[in-house]
C-alpha cells in the first residue's frame, strides 16, 4: 500500500471508528504517517510499542481490597 493509500484508508477508518493494524517493514514511515494524520485531525496520538512492554505494563498492577482485585491500569 502506498503512503497516500494508507492515509486515505486511515481517514475512512477514523470516520467509521474502525480499528486498524498497520503491518510493514521497519523504517518505512508507518508511525510518521499515523502521527501526522493525528495532528492534522487534532486527535490524540500515543506511540506505544507493545513489543517493548511486559504484560503487566498493559494490564496494570493489582490492588487487592478484601475479596476484590482491581487492576490499576497505566495512564497512557
Amino acid at each position: 500500500m502506498t503512503p497516500s493509500a494508507l492515509i486515505e484508508a486511515l481517514n475512512c477508518a477514523l470516520c467509521e471508528h474502525i480499528p486498524v493494524h498497520i503491518w510493514g517493514a521497519p523504517g518505512v514511515g508507518k508511525s510518521d504517517i499515523v502521527r501526522d494524520l493525528a495532528v492534522a485531525r487534532n486527535v490524540n496520538f500515543i506511540d506505544l510499542r507493545a513489543v517493548l512492554l511486559d504484560p503487566v505494563d498493559l494490564r496494570g498492577l493489582p490492588s487487592i481490597d478484601g475479596d476484590t482485585t482491581r487492576w490499576l491500569v497505566p495512564n497512557f
